[in-house]
């Protein structure tokens, strides 16, 4: 007995030790810095006491992009192989970026928390890092450590998270990336950031696909023009700068081909379902100058005098930067980013006439939050000194930079919050009802009575459902969100066959094909009638099922998406409910929402 109180006494006393030197190093830190610390567990704080609220997932079941992370969280977490697709039965290969996932699967596995916990939660990790970055990043930027706070105070005014797990983690990671890569340019000795530099940007790779293609934009436009800027200078040394980049580029090359080498391999870079031609907004009706007419919202936006005022001081930094562009390649970085990302955005007006071939635009807008942070602060700072050099009482231009900054963060920050807090979605995450319970409770039994790769065929926002909350194996699934480098619309053909045809053998046929297992049909099954590429007209009509051509979006989340002539195939009799038998139910209130069948 007394060996453990002894025991007990000396890891009281460890942890009194410990507590003590934290302590320590915490009275040693610059006010800034206690400030930063406070500030960031306020953030912390914050996003506890609304996530708290939460009863599921702040998202849609039925095509959110929170659900389909979920799903694939899932899968790893039921046992499912990394190097494989999470969603359709026939993804043997691997093609997704995984990193977030596999993060969020081994925390799950090591502590048992549940993946909609994980999920939503994510988000103060991502917070973090993007926060303690950005603010040693602003440090390289002010000599003076109290505008490097305002310039992260700016970024949590306007973010309570920055993204879905697995952008928001790329978003994060290519801050760090930003701040080694500029550090590593401000040094002789620069071995040690061009390295982490290189790790982080691969990690981009690993982590969200076009998060990483705009920061790879970024960077070969920014270096490009600091290559052209700086020959004209005499003391270049252009072989430093080309082995520099090149070694930077080198590592992350290698970190990339973890999850760009099979892409590589099997697929040889081939799209088939190209959903960034179908999805979100049409380039074909965006015109010349849309993309600079987004950029300049950041300066010109009357939604509100707060937002109004906001611009015009970013407009002032932005002036100040390009004051100062030959001062330090940290202004021209600025700069860079923010017409590199008007650049990359309006890529379409000469990849479409060449290639017929385009990335989402909208996309390539994720980094302008950085620059703006910046252009606010420099533009306080130009007002600051210009009001306090022009005012007959002579006030401290430290005093007037901190009280606009405060005037316009703090109100901004609660212009943030209650926008957060009235989002559609949030307030569907602080309610449960009855639907959302039930597909919620299929899918805890699915991962409970079933293994990781049963197959289950149902209609393809069900599809999409049912693996969102379980990890599920489907035959096919809503095509937005599905694999780019299949042929998705085969699949939608052979699924609206499956579950249509009268024609038993073609049926039973396609069922062993894709090794069937369950059958899920729920309430949307009934009701929402599915779409399927023209070329499939013959084959439906070989099967008596009925369809309509017309000019649909295949992207139902926005009306400014592209349109195209397809098939609408209705909802039909479910003539592959002989080959099941009924397995367990479940309810919405008191109507069955949805029932799974088990192959006879």
């Amino acid at each position: 007995m007394k060996t453990k109180s002894k025991a007990k006494k000396a890891k009281t006393e460890d942890l009194i030790i410990n507590v003590d030197w934290l302590k320590k190093k915490f009275s040693k830190l610059a006010f800034e810095d206690k400030a930063f610390l406070v500030g960031l567990f306020f953030m912390i704080v914050l996003q506890t006491i609304i996530f708290s609220s939460f009863n599921h997932i702040p998202g849609p079941m039925y095509g959110g992009d929170l659900y389909r992370e979920r799903g694939f969280t899932e899968h790893l977490v039921r046992g499912g192989n990394l190097f494989d697709g999470p969603q359709i039965s026939s993804d043997v290969k691997p093609y997704y970026p995984w990193f977030s996932f596999v993060l969020m699967s081994t925390t799950s596995k090591i502590t048992g928390l549940s993946i909609e916990w994980l999920v939503v939660h994510f988000q103060t990790l991502i917070i973090i890092i993007a926060s303690i970055y950005l603010y040693l990043l602003a440090n390289l930027f002010f000599k003076k450590k109290y505008k490097s706070l305002f310039v992260v105070m700016t970024f949590w005014a306007t973010h309570i998270i920055l993204d879905k797990p697995s952008a928001g983690l790329a978003m994060a990671l290519a801050i760090g990336f930003f701040y080694h890569w500029l550090k590593s340019s401000n040094k002789t000795k620069n071995f040690k950031h061009q390295i982490i530099a290189g790790i982080l940007l691969g990690l981009t790779a690993l982590s969200h696909t076009s998060v990483f293609t705009t920061l790879l934009a970024l960077y070969f436009l920014s270096q490009l023009t600091e290559l052209i800027y700086q020959l004209k200078t005499k003391n270049f040394n252009f072989r430093k700068f080309l082995l520099d980049n090149a070694f930077i580029l080198g590592i992350a090359f290698f970190i990339s081909l973890f999850y760009y080498g099979p892409l590589i391999y099997y697929y040889k870079l081939q799209t088939i379902n190209k959903a960034y031609a179908y999805s979100l907004n049409d380039p074909y009706n965006l015109g010349v100058f849309w993309s600079t007419s987004v950029a300049l919202k950041m300066f010109f936006n009357w939604k509100s005098i707060l937002v109004a005022i906001t611009g015009v001081v970013a407009l002032l930094g932005f002036i100040s930067t390009l004051l100062q562009f030959k001062k330090s390649v940290k202004y021209r970085l600025l700069v860079y980013v923010f017409v590199g990302t008007i650049i990359a955005a309006a890529h379409y007006l000469i990849t479409i006439p060449l290639f017929n071939e385009w990335a989402q635009p909208d996309h390539f807008f994720v980094f302008l939050f950085l620059p703006k942070a910046f252009f606010i602060v420099l533009g306080t700072e130009l007002l600051a000194n210009t009001i306090s050099k022009n005012i007959k009482q002579s006030i401290d231009a430290k005093k007037i930079f901190v009280l606009i900054m405060l005037c316009l963060v703090v109100p901004t920050l609660f212009v943030t919050v209650k926008a957060y807090n009235n989002n559609q979605w949030v307030n569907y995450a602080q309610q449960i009802d009855s639907v959302s319970t039930a597909v919620l409770q299929t899918g805890e039994w699915v991962k409970q009575n079933t293994d990781v790769y049963d197959v289950f065929l149902t209609t393809d926002e069900s599809a999409f459902a049912l693996n969102g909350v379980s990890g599920a194996k489907v035959v096919f699934s809503r095509r937005v969100h599905a694999n780019y480098f299949i042929d998705i619309e085969q699949l939608y053909a052979d699924g609206i066959v499956m579950l249509y045809t009268a024609d038993e053998e073609i049926q039973k046929k396609l069922l062993d094909e894709y090794n069937v297992k369950y059958l899920y049909l729920d309430a949307y099954s009934y009701q929402s009638p599915m779409i399927v590429d023209k070329k499939y007209a013959g084959y439906l009509q070989e099967n008596n099922i009925n369809y309509t051509k017309a000019i649909v979006r295949l992207d139902p989340s926005t009306t400014k998406a592209p349109t195209t002539e397809a098939l609408v195939i209705p909802v039909q009799n479910f003539t592959v409910v002989k080959f099941f038998e009924p397995l367990i139910g479940f309810s919405a209130g008191n109507q069955q929402f949805s029932m799974i069948y088990s192959r006879k």
